[in-house]
């Protein structure tokens, strides 16, 4: 990492630690939120109030952000949460894979895990001189389809080992791959939204809610 650079990453890496090591180096981090890993509170070291908040983000497509601050050791870190409210179907689907974690024992479909699972929550150390909350979310969203194009790459088009010996049968393979690889990122452009709340944040639509 260089300073100035901004890292964008899943909330697998949203943990103080590593927020702590992009900020050492002068970058920015814009990662999803995992809330059991990252605690967050208000300037004076209060837990912050995630749910109370984001229950005042109510349509979808509505946007807003608010200060806060995590530690790391003895460094306290200053950053914005920036929350989206999904589409109706979006919640649909998050509300599906919530059950189906529960069926298979993971995890507990719990109401709060329920109110969560309608919202997409980004940490960032950006200031909003740095980037509008649109901005923070729409460079998320860039991450997250290039997430989707791997998982794509694996799991639809077993993009993952050759199994042949020679060069020329290996290349056949890995044309055929490649070809179906393709078409699969065709199909999917053809969707009119690649994102995880559902829809574009189009250019007109509103800006953040006025951070408190």
């Amino acid at each position: 990492m260089r300073a100035g650079e901004l890292v964008l990453a899943d909330a697998g890496y949203c943990n103080p630690p590593g927020i702590a090591a992009v900020v050492a180096k002068r970058a920015d981090v814009c990662v999803r939120l995992n809330r059991s890993a990252l605690p967050l509170t208000d300037h004076q070291e209060r837990p912050f109030p995630l749910l109370r908040k984001i229950r005042t983000v109510r349509q979808a497509g509505e946007t807003a952000d608010w200060y806060v601050w995590t530690r790391a050791g003895s460094q306290l870190i200053p950053g914005r949460l920036c929350a989206i409210r999904k589409s109706e179907v979006a919640v649909a689907q998050a509300h599906r894979r919530l059950r189906r974690k529960e069926v298979q024992g993971k995890s507990r479909m719990t109401p709060e895990a329920r109110e969560y699972a309608c919202y997409v929550l980004v940490f960032t150390t950006l200031t909003r001189k740095q980037a509008s909350t649109r901005q923070v979310l729409e460079s998320y969203r860039l991450r997250w389809q290039i997430e989707i194009t791997f998982k794509r790459l694996k799991q639809v088009v077993q993009l993952g080992h050759v199994p042949k010996l020679d060069d020329q049968s290996s290349r056949a393979w890995l044309y055929g791959k490649l070809f179906v690889a393709l078409l699969s990122q065709k199909l999917a452009l053809v969707g009119s939204t690649v994102s995880p709340w559902g829809y574009y944040l189009l250019d007109e639509a509103p800006d953040a809610q006025p951070m408190a």
